[in-house]
């Protein structure tokens, strides 16, 4: 672990993330590190728990979306597939996918 502690980076990681090529250099500048240590550090992190998992977030006002819906269905795994071939005959349903689920 670097200088800083956990909560100083969990505190930084919390922060939007900008969105170009490496977003996390600048993440790693404000803590004074380079960005393959920060990244390792993330791992470890999410190893021992302290984060859960990094994911991104849409803010869809600014990326001038008019109109979005995401919908989560949980399915029993014998009947994804049916599920699935169901949802792509829809014409509205832009993409589909299945996903582990987590819990909270």
């Amino acid at each position: 672990m670097s200088e800083h502690s956990e909560r100083e980076q969990t505190m930084v990681l919390q922060e939007p993330l900008p969105l170009r090529q490496y977003p996390f250099d600048s993440y790693a500048e404000r803590l004074g590190m380079d960005p393959e240590t920060l990244i390792q550090e993330i791992k470890e992190l999410r190893e021992s728990g302290v984060i859960g998992r990094v994911v991104g977030i849409v803010k869809h006002d600014r990326a001038e979306f008019v109109r979005n819906a995401i919908v989560a269905f949980e399915v029993d795994m014998g009947r994804c597939d049916q599920a699935g071939e169901r949802l792509a005959a829809l014409s509205y349903v832009s993409h589909y996918y299945k996903r582990s689920t987590y819990q909270d």
